[in-house]
């Protein structure tokens, strides 16, 4: 898995190796601090389930961080292309509880909770639709703005885990799922930590004197997992329930008078419609590599840009 894992973050890096030996690129680096979310099986306010965001619980918010490298694709000698390629690793944490849930009591009464570091390694295309390279038409070209869409492929790490306050040793401690029998299905089968996703995005920079870039991003990932908060599918059977440890047994139902109420045993234990995914937004702060100075004249680019000659730069 390991040998796999290299593999991969190799392949997906290989292009922007390429690109910064070329002698003839448009490069930007930086760093991303925001906040995250995600939608799954656990959030809502008085219903089971509620549409996109609308069954996300902002007092889930946590925080995102990472690092990018994007590489501005030419267009020909002159002008810019209006799409950029661009690889970010993240370390992402998200979180829920049912008892942030509000009047809906298969979720409030089942009393589970959960939060997951997720590390991220994702690469993206993004197709700028606006952009100016000459704030205020002073034609010092110094100042420019640009709004991008964008969408790729990601792999990444996750690992749910639920809080104990009675854990090891009598103290509290936040305990992996992975391996639990938490679940009926999860005796013949389990969870893999590394799982591919989709992530979606829009956002915009700003360049200042031509080399401080600054930015936002919003950023939804559609993942292939309902993992994600470590509930999925359907309590133990009563039978298997008499197998289970007693760690597996607290962190599988925390409804007392296991068998005599609802859930019965073998019953829903979530939600079976979707896959989970996640959201981050985040602010960008970055510098720009100029490009060798005998590439100073480019048209502006973007499907809004005009494609008037301008100074490059952005």
């Amino acid at each position: 898995m390991r040998k796999h894992t290299l593999l991969t973050i190799l392949v997906f890096l290989v292009p922007f190796f390429g690109f910064s030996q070329s002698g003839d690129y448009s490069l930007d680096y930086g760093l991303k601090l925001g906040a995250s979310n995600y939608l799954g099986d656990m959030g809502g306010y008085s219903q089971a389930e509620r549409p996109w965001v609308l069954d996300m619980k902002m007092q889930e918010t946590r925080w995102s961080l990472g690092a990018y490298i994007r590489y501005r694709l030419p267009n020909s000698y002159y002008t810019n292309s209006p799409f950029a390629i661009e690889a970010q690793f993240n370390w992402i944490r998200i979180a829920g509880a049912d008892t942030l849930t509000t009047n809906y009591d298969p979720r409030k009464l089942r009393r589970l909770n959960f939060r997951n570091d997720i590390i991220e390694l994702n690469v993206m295309a993004d197709w700028i639709f606006f952009e100016n390279n000459d704030i205020g038409k002073k034609h010092f070209h110094t100042k420019a703005i640009n709004f991008y869409v964008c969408g790729g492929a990601a792999i990444f790490y996750q690992n749910p885990h639920a809080y104990n306050p009675t854990g090891q040793f009598g103290l509290p401690a936040w305990v992996s799922l992975h391996g639990l029998r938490t679940e009926e299905q999860l005796y013949s089968s389990t969870y893999h930590l590394i799982q591919p996703g989709i992530p979606l995005g829009v956002g915009f920079n700003y360049t200042y004197k031509r080399k401080y870039r600054f930015g936002w991003s919003f950023t939804w990932t559609k993942t292939f997992t309902d993992y994600l908060d470590g509930v999925s599918g359907y309590y133990p059977t009563q039978a298997q329930w008499n197998t289970l440890t007693p760690e597996e047994k607290y962190f599988s139902n925390r409804i007392q008078g296991y068998g005599n109420s609802d859930p019965a045993p073998g019953g829903l234990r979530g939600n079976l419609g979707g896959d989970d995914s996640f959201l981050t937004t985040t602010i960008n702060f970055g510098y720009v590599i100029r490009y060798p100075k005998h590439r100073h004249n480019r048209s502006t680019g973007g499907f809004f840009g005009g494609g008037r000659r301008q100074r490059s730069k952005f």
